[in-house]
């Protein structure tokens, strides 16, 4: 849950570190998102003090390997 937390995701560094080189996100819209592009989009998000943290509600975790998740 890293990612959920403002100071990791404003971090350039710190998102790399926590995403594999291969990542894909496919967003709600059917958008595509590579590691790079994420990174990017985290990087220029605009966050207040008064900016909910992300919520994440009714998703499943499946172990495709010992270092690859799928997370629906």
């Amino acid at each position: 849950m890293s990612l959920h937390r403002p100071e990791v995701r404003s971090s350039p560094r710190s998102v790399s570190d926590l995403l594999a080189d291969e990542f894909i996100e496919f967003g709600s819209s059917g958008r595509v998102y590579n590691k790079t592009v994420t990174i990017k989009a985290l990087a220029e998000e605009i966050v207040s003090e008064s900016t909910p943290p992300p919520q994440m509600s009714d998703f499943s975790v499946r172990r495709l390997s010992d270092d690859v998740v799928l997370v629906t």
